[in-house]
């Protein structure tokens, strides 16, 4: 049995940029110097984006449930 669940979660810049922070391809240590640079055009970028401040990130979760005969 197959079951889609469609969801949608508000973000904002902030938040965007916060969990970039968490991750290992983008956390703080890894700019160096360029750190403040780094959030001024990722908050830039993002602002440019956003709906009065939240951005919406569409997704899916696809659950197959199965068991063996």
């Amino acid at each position: 049995m197959e079951h889609t669940i469609p969801v949608e979660r508000p973000w904002t810049p902030q938040m965007v940029i916060g969990y970039l922070y968490s991750t290992s391809f983008a956390a703080r240590p890894l700019f160096g110097n360029r750190l403040d640079e780094f959030q001024e055009r990722a908050l830039s970028l993002l602002t440019d984006h956003d709906d009065a401040g939240v951005l919406i990130e569409h997704a899916r979760f696809d659950v197959l449930l199965a068991r063996r005969p």
